[in-house]
């Protein structure tokens, strides 16, 4: 693994997806892509230290609900921010049933990353048009928590570059350690709900396994799903 991680207080799950090996026996390049938690919580310190990365373009995966909660705090380089949101918890309307339990709230985890995969693809489609535009990198994209919807967003990028699958779950697998201060309290004290607040291999593979069995597997699914240019993104994103 990479020590990519950009420390900005108040962003704990905020990093670059650079330096990952990838196809060709290149690497995915540095100050290119950034994952991310939301930027609410940036405190000033972590504002200024995100101000030297030049994020261009952030891309919000979160609801408007969420966003207007939470509002983001920018940096200055900022020349766009672009809202694509998706409702991926509109499928937890089981959190709420009294026989929840922690086996089913794994189940429902699952299922939000089953839609993920392909529910959700008009709104994959429109992050990979704002990754091929060179006019929006260095690019930042977040949700609120940066492990679901973000997650996903960052597993398909890195397969997009010829990263391995290994290496691609070792990645999302990061936001375990850095979202555990950020919700201790429902890891630590609700074993109901402690799946909500983590990510699981069993998550990240559920998306993979609708994307092999429906759609023939990764590289298919980005090419004939999202239109994504794979031989452009690996001469943009690797060297």
């Amino acid at each position: 693994m990479t020590d990519n991680r950009i420390v900005a207080e108040g962003a704990p799950n905020l990093r670059d997806l650079g330096g990952y090996p990838a196809a060709d026996g290149k690497r995915v390049k540095m100050n290119q892509v950034y994952r991310s938690d939301d930027l609410y919580d940036l405190t000033d310190a972590g504002l200024a230290s995100l101000e030297t990365v030049g994020i261009r373009c952030v891309v919000d995966f979160r609801t408007r609900n969420e966003a207007l909660l939470s509002p983001d705090r920018l940096p200055s380089t900022v020349q766009e921010s672009v809202d694509i949101p998706i409702d991926a918890g509109r499928l937890m309307t089981h959190y709420y049933d009294e026989t929840l339990n922690a086996r089913k709230t794994q189940g429902i985890m699952i299922t939000v990353y089953r839609a993920l995969a392909s529910d959700f693809q008009p709104a994959y489609r429109r992050f990979f048009s704002l990754l091929a535009d060179p006019a929006n990198i260095p690019l930042l994209f977040h949700c609120t928590a940066g492990k679901d919807r973000t997650g996903f967003a960052a597993a398909l990028f890195l397969s997009s570059l010829g990263v391995a699958r290994e290496v691609v779950v070792d990645d999302y697998l990061l936001s375990v350690e850095r979202l555990r201060e950020k919700y201790v309290e429902g890891v630590d004290y609700d074993e109901t709900t402690k799946p909500l607040f983590q990510v699981e291999p069993s998550f990240i593979g559920a998306a993979f396994d609708i994307i092999d069995s429906q759609y023939g597997g990764v590289e298919s699914y980005l090419t004939t799903q999202l239109q994504v240019d794979i031989p452009l993104f690996r001469q943009r994103f690797t060297g």
